[in-house]
């Protein structure tokens, strides 16, 4: 049991430094730029598979490439207005 309560409070002084140094803020960040990416490239994998299904839900002038519909996908999350590739109305499922 003694063992034990020196593991958790070596556990707890650790985690109390942690949390008075700067690298909480840094990892805090690092994660939220790491979900944002996590979110946009997810998107963009919706929309082309989307356009895989249907391609007539798309208004583009090429040949779409992922990168188009990264593209797309960080515009439309920003949202930002975007002339290259949009996605035109859609049907509703009903």
């Amino acid at each position: 049991m003694l063992i034990w309560n020196r593991g958790l409070l070596f556990v707890a002084r650790k985690l109390e430094a942690y949390m008075k140094s700067g690298f909480n803020a840094a990892t805090y960040v690092l994660t939220i730029v790491l979900l944002f990416g996590i979110i946009v490239v997810s998107f963009a994998a919706m929309s082309q598979g989307l356009y895989k299904i249907d391609a007539n839900t798309f208004t583009v002038t090429t040949h779409p490439t992922f990168s188009l519909f990264l593209y797309h996908s960080l515009r439309s999350f920003l949202n930002t207005t975007d002339s290259k590739s949009c996605q035109s109305g859609g049907k509703s499922a009903t």
